[in-house]
């Protein structure tokens, strides 16, 4: 059976939906959105200890107004260090606070766990190579 570009795009459309959905259904309990989420996981995989807001929003693929409201929300929640660079007051290097590694590593956990139950009905392999499909098309962009 051939695939149109409609049904293509339709199915992609609701397995992104469904996952936003279950992601935030894990989150939830942490008091985390699914973007706030991504953002820490995002400072805690930099290896350099931290990111400026340019170099976030170009990780999350969003505008630097959103990454500096993103900011705020998870100082707020005292999740994230804001701190500004000595040599320019206009960069602010965004790194996470010990709650906010904490986080990271409480949700890990039950993601994975949402995520497994949602993939459920295919095989090991099958699973394996949605993954690496994902992450091909996604880093080939």
């Amino acid at each position: 059976m051939e695939h149109t570009a409609y049904s293509v795009m339709l199915a992609k459309i609701k397995a992104y939906r469904l996952t936003k959905d279950i992601m935030a259904a894990a989150l939830q309990p942490h008091d985390v959105t699914l973007m706030e989420w991504l953002a820490l996981g995002a400072l805690q995989q930099c290896s350099s200890g931290g990111l400026s807001h340019s170099e976030l929003a170009v990780q999350l693929n969003v505008s630097k107004p959103y990454v500096s409201k993103l900011a705020d929300q998870l100082s707020t929640k005292g999740l994230l260090n804001n701190t500004e660079k000595a040599k320019d007051k206009r960069v602010h290097k965004l790194s996470l606070t010990a709650k906010g590694k904490e986080v990271v590593k409480t949700t890990e956990p039950a993601v994975r766990q949402a995520l497994r139950e949602w993939l459920t009905p295919l095989d090991r392999d099958q699973v394996e190579t949605y993954i690496q499909i994902v992450m091909r098309v996604a880093h080939d962009l």
